[in-house]
């Protein structure tokens, strides 16, 4: 699926041209018609899937948004925080029988990392203890924070994370410098090394669990 990418202009085809004149290839009118492209993916592939396999389910999400808002030039995966790059929709197509499970949370902070636990436990699967992320069958804490991190071994080592409040306030962790940014702009430094140092000092401090090297996003539920 080709989704929003840079030039957007090229990313969408004669029949998905809505939004005109299009005028710079990377304009808001250009991208607004690779949305349009992909909202007719996705409603094709749904209303397929509801008439062959009624049982199914469908999960759909970006794996981050655009990096420096529309009509800039684009930067890496993994350049920064901001909120446009981390703060993304999640769209759960489910049986009619899973609509009020959902609903439940459409409002409550969520990650991109629900998506697994919510997998396993359609089908009743136990997770490993390791993995991040909570079944959206569940309720969610309306208190939740969540990680994104820059921390991927298998692509990028970049010792950065961010643990992102509700409100997508969020704490910004350095592993290398042992600091913590608080949501205020003040920075605190942990003295003794160690990941173990910052995990004691945020379930002190912050009442989170400790920290887990990932990348998910943290979403916004919708259901269709």
């Amino acid at each position: 699926m080709d989704g929003s990418h840079y030039p957007y202009s090229i990313h969408s085809t004669k029949q998905h041209k809505k939004f005109l004149s299009e005028g710079d290839e990377n304009s808001m009118n250009a991208y607004d018609n690779t949305v349009v492209k992909t909202d007719d993916y996705i409603a094709t592939l749904i209303n397929h899937m509801r008439k062959q396999y009624p049982s199914s389910w469908v999960f759909y999400s970006a794996d981050h948004g655009p990096r420096q808002g529309l009509g800039r030039k684009s930067g890496m995966f993994n350049q920064g925080f901001n909120k446009n790059t981390i703060h993304n929709p999640l769209l759960i197509s489910p049986p009619l029988g899973y609509y009020s499970q959902l609903k439940m949370n459409t409002n409550r902070p969520i990650s991109q990392a629900d998506i697994v636990l919510t997998i396993l436990d359609i089908i009743d699967m136990k997770p490993h203890e390791n993995i991040n992320g909570k079944s959206l069958l569940d309720i969610q804490d309306s208190n939740r924070l969540r990680v994104v991190s820059k921390y991927m071994p298998t692509q990028h080592n970049e010792q950065k994370a961010v643990l992102v409040n509700p409100d997508l306030s969020y704490y910004f962790i350095d592993f290398y410098k042992m600091s913590v940014t608080m949501p205020n702009g003040k920075k605190l430094f942990i003295l003794k090394v160690g990941i173990n140092s910052i995990n004691r000092y945020l379930l002190t401090n912050i009442q989170f669990c400790q920290i887990k090297f990932s990348m998910p996003i943290n979403q916004k539920l919708l259901i269709t």
